[in-house]
């Protein structure tokens, strides 16, 4: 059935769900214990006077430490350019200082994650129109999801989704139309090394119909009652999913973190939702899943490790109390 577009399908998008979560959710559990990751911290601050900030950014650099598929990898890098630029454009003071930082964290990566399959090497020349140019970006490669949407929920939406894609296609054009000029600005050459056929055709415009909200939760609301009547409470849908879509966690990581506010999903996004999960590379994937629980039992033992040998040393004292009873008998 038919949905009003919002801002829970926004967050399913490729750029967002499969890739940004990514840098989002990591921290330092991902990293080896040899990680500099206090070094490298002071490194970026040298730029930006922000402790969190700092951390998030040094946190993108642990997530590489999972292997990735190669071909996933090569957007992985990219999406990692326009997630680092985003985080420090307003803090740096100037150009020198966002090419300082962008440098910097590719030439750490390089470092410290080499022996693993991603490669990312900075494309970086330009600060200039970097917010519209990453906009147009995103738009190109979440396209056919957006339409995807678009053609399944009768081109419905409301405000957020709508103010959304208008300002994608507006700004998507703006870009495209800038670099159709005889003399063009840089930012155009560096779009090219991350699209190399950005513009070789123009995207059709992509636009849907702001709906009353109210009206239509109030037709989906009965609708959804009628059958939970007929066919009983849909299963529970958990807060987090393990997807690939790219060959994610190691073809790359499998264990993305859904937004918290999506326990209420409804039918229509969860087939998104399972369009993205049956691309699962099961293998590589539970190798990477293993990898992190390895490092979550470490982190516990360590820190309840004078409990548990507490608990073995009760135990062994019950067995052998167990064991002079049955003598006894």
């Amino acid at each position: 059935m038919a949905e009003i577009l919002n801002k829970d399908y926004l967050k399913l998008l490729r750029s967002k769900f499969i890739y940004y979560n990514k840098f989002n959710i990591a921290n330092d559990f991902y990293c080896s214990s040899a990680f500099p990751y206090d070094h490298i911290k002071n490194k970026i601050k040298q730029y930006i006077n922000d402790e969190q900030i700092s951390k998030e950014l040094v946190n993108g650099i642990c997530s590489f430490y999972i292997p990735y598929d190669e071909e996933f990898c090569n957007s992985l890098c990219d999406y990692f350019y326009y997630w680092i630029g985003d985080k420090i454009y307003n803090l740096v003071k100037n150009d020198e200082d966002f090419t300082a930082i962008i440098n910097t964290i590719y030439t750490e990566l390089t470092t410290h994650v080499k022996d693993l399959k991603c490669k990312c090497s900075s494309k970086h020349k330009t600060k200039e129109n970097f917010k519209n140019v990453k906009i147009a970006y995103e738009y190109y490669n979440d396209y056919r999801t957006l339409e995807e949407h678009l053609k399944d929920n009768n081109k419905m939406c409301d405000a957020d989704y709508h103010n959304y894609l208008n300002n994608a296609v507006k700004t998507y054009n703006s870009v495209f139309n800038g670099c159709a000029e005889d003399i063009q600005p840089e930012y155009c050459n560096q779009l090219r090394r991350f699209i190399s056929d950005f513009f070789e055709h123009t995207l059709t415009p992509l636009e849907c119909n702001l709906t009353n909200v109210n009206s239509e939760v109030r037709h989906t609301h009965s609708s959804s009652s009628t059958e939970s009547s007929v066919l009983g409470d849909r299963p529970a849908i958990p807060p987090h999913r393990s997807i690939s879509e790219d060959t994610e966690r190691g073809s790359a990581p499998t264990d993305i973190h859904v937004p918290e506010d999506t326990d209420s999903t409804s039918p229509t996004t969860d087939k998104y939702m399972s369009k993205i999960i049956t691309n699962v590379s099961f293998p590589i994937g539970a190798a990477s899943t293993i990898l992190l629980l390895y490092k979550v039992i470490r982190y516990h033992y360590e820190k309840y490790k004078y409990c548990t040998l507490l608990l073995i040393l009760l135990l062994i004292k019950k067995k052998f109390y167990m064991i002079r009873i049955l003598f006894l008998l």
